[in-house]
C-alpha cells in the first residue's frame, strides 16, 4: 500500500478498527467508526446476545427496534437477516486489551447514524466511552440514518468516508501530529494577543532579552503548520 490506510469499522467492529490503530499506530492513517464505539479495557468484544451451539446468531429485529432500524422496510430487514452470519462464541466473548497509548493520537472520525454527535458527547462526558474521551484527534460527523447507513443511506455514507479519506490523503502523513494542532493554535492565539513576548538569546555580548511580538504582523496555523 503506497499510502497509510484508513481503517473503517461498523457497529461492534469499531473496536476492531480501533485495535488496528492500537497495534499499528505508526502505519494507520486514521480510523472511521460507524455507529459504534471502542470497547473498554478488559471488556468482552461483542457478547451482546445469547450464544447458541457455540455461536452468536442474529437475534432478530426486536433488540433493534427504534432509531436503529426505523429507516429499514420489511423487505430490507428480511434480506439483512438472511445474509447475517453467526459470530463464533470465542470471538464474541474475546477480551479486549489495549497496548499502545499512541492509538489516541491516530486521527479518528466517529460517524453518528442512529445517534447524534451531541448524544455521543454526553456519553463521553458521563464516562461511558473512555476510549473516545482519551482520544486526542477525534472528530464527529452526523449522518441521517439508522444503524445500517450502508444499506439505507449508502451514497451519504460513501460521501462522508470519501471526505474523511481525502483529509488523510492531503495530510501527507501529518506535518504535525493532529493531537498537537489544537495546542499549537492556542499558543499562537496567546502570542498574538500578548503585548510583549520576551525571549532570551545568547549573543556575542552575552545573554540578551528580545521582544519578538513587535516583529509579528500576523501568525496563524494552517494545515498543521505555522504561517507568518
Amino acid at each position: 500500500c503506497e499510502r497509510p490506510p484508513l481503517v473503517v469499522g461498523h457497529s461492534a467492529a469499531c473496536t476492531l478498527a480501533a485495535l488496528a490503530a492500537d497495534r499499528r499506530p505508526d502505519t494507520v492513517a486514521g480510523t472511521a467508526l460507524i455507529g459504534g464505539m471502542p470497547s473498554e479495557e478488559g471488556e468482552e468484544y461483542a457478547a451482546f446476545f445469547e450464544l447458541v451451539d457455540g455461536v452468536m446468531p442474529f437475534p432478530g429485529w426486536e433488540p433493534f427496534e427504534g432509531p436503529d432500524s426505523a429507516d429499514l422496510d420489511e423487505a430490507t430487514r428480511a434480506d439483512l437477516a438472511d445474509r447475517a452470519l453467526p459470530v463464533a462464541g470465542g470471538v464474541a466473548t474475546g477480551v479486549v486489551h489495549w497496548t499502545d497509548e499512541r492509538r489516541h493520537q491516530v486521527p479518528m472520525t466517529l460517524v453518528c447514524p442512529e445517534f447524534t454527535p451531541d448524544e455521543a458527547r454526553t456519553w463521553i462526558d458521563a464516562g461511558d466511552a473512555p476510549e473516545l474521551a482519551a482520544h486526542q484527534a477525534l472528530e464527529m460527523v452526523d449522518i441521517d440514518s439508522g444503524h445500517w447507513p450502508m444499506v439505507s443511506a449508502p451514497e451519504e455514507l460513501a460521501r462522508v468516508l470519501d471526505e474523511v479519506a481525502a483529509e488523510f490523503e492531503h495530510e501527507t502523513r501529518h506535518p504535525l501530529p493532529l493531537m498537537l494542532r489544537a495546542a499549537l493554535a492556542e499558543a499562537v492565539e496567546a502570542v498574538m494577543a500578548a503585548e510583549t513576548v520576551e525571549v532570551k538569546r545568547m549573543t556575542k555580548s552575552g545573554m540578551r532579552t528580545f521582544d519578538v511580538r513587535a516583529a509579528l504582523i500576523g501568525l496563524d496555523v494552517w494545515d498543521g503548520k505555522l504561517r507568518l
